[in-house]
Parts: C-alpha cells; structure tokens; sequence
C-alpha cells in the first residue's frame, strides 16, 4: 500500500505536471494564435499601407507628369507666341513687299508711259522738223515767187511805159 500511494502520488504529480505542461501549451498554442492573429493584422495593414503608397506613387507621378505636361505646354506656347510674332513680322514684311511691288509696278508703268511719250514728243519733233523743213521751202519758194512776181510786175511796167512811149 506504501508503494501503492507512492505510485499514485508519483501519478498525481506527473497528471498535475501534465496539466501543467498542457495548460502550459494551451498557453503556448494561444499565444501563437495571437501572435498570428497580430502577424495577419500587420499584413493585412502593411498591405493596405503598400496600397496607400502604391496610389500615393500614382498620384504624385500623375502630379510630376502633370507639371511637366505644363512645362512642357508653357515651352509650346512660348514656341507658338514666337512663330506669332515671326508671322506678324513676316506678314508686315510682305505687305511691305507688295507696297514696293506695286510701287514699282506703278514706276514701271509710269516708264513705260514715259517712254511713249518721249517716243511721241521725238515723232513731233521730227514731224516738225519736217514741216519747218516745208515751211522753209515754201518761204523760198514764195520769196522767189514774189520775186518773180516782181520782175513780171517790173517787166510789165516796163512794157506798159514802152507801150505808152510808142
């Protein structure tokens, strides 16, 4: 019986000691269900924060492309102003151009004119020339018809008197 309630008092501690051990490992076994519990929360939330940066690095690319979409517009329209103040000019040039085509159009035209007319003002010249040359003719020629006009006037006179002599 000594040994009897040896053994059973071995037995007793060892039980004790198992449920020792188990509630020990009851322990254990709960604390890494914590532990995985707060691992998942801590995924689940380094999750959403990766989310959270991954969109924030969408953003502020979206933001870097935006401005650099604006930089780049502002160069455009800088380039656009530019080619509009090239343009003007260019526009003011060629109207310029024109102003001095069609004044030389005008100037040849007026050479032209003036040409003719110093063609015409020759062709009156020489046609006055011509008829001064005519003139002259008949100036001598009636010179010398006046003055044969006056000998026969003379020569008839001179008849007459001899008439009246006789």
């Amino acid at each position: 019986t000594a040994k009897l309630t040896e053994v059973q008092a071995e037995k007793r501690a060892l039980q004790e000691q198992l449920a020792s051990n188990t509630e020990a490992e009851a322990l254990k076994v709960a604390e890494k269900q914590s532990l995985q519990d707060k691992v998942e929360d801590l995924t689940a939330k380094l999750t959403g924060v990766q989310a959270e940066r991954h969109a924030f690095q969408e953003q502020l690319t979206g933001q870097i492309e935006a401005e650099a979409l604006q930089v780049e517009n502002r160069a455009l329209q800088n380039r656009v102003e530019d080619v509009m103040t090239k343009l003007t000019g260019l526009q003011s040039e060629k109207h310029a151009l024109e102003e001095q085509l069609t004044s030389n159009t005008e100037a040849k035209a007026l050479q032209v004119e003036k040409q003719s007319l110093q063609d015409q003002v020759r062709d009156v010249t020489a046609k006055l020339t011509e008829v001064q040359a005519e003139k002259r003719a008949l100036q001598e020629q009636l010179a010398s018809n006046t003055e044969a006009e006056a000998l026969k006037v003379a020569e008839k006179q001179s008849l007459q008197d001899k008439v009246e002599d006789l």
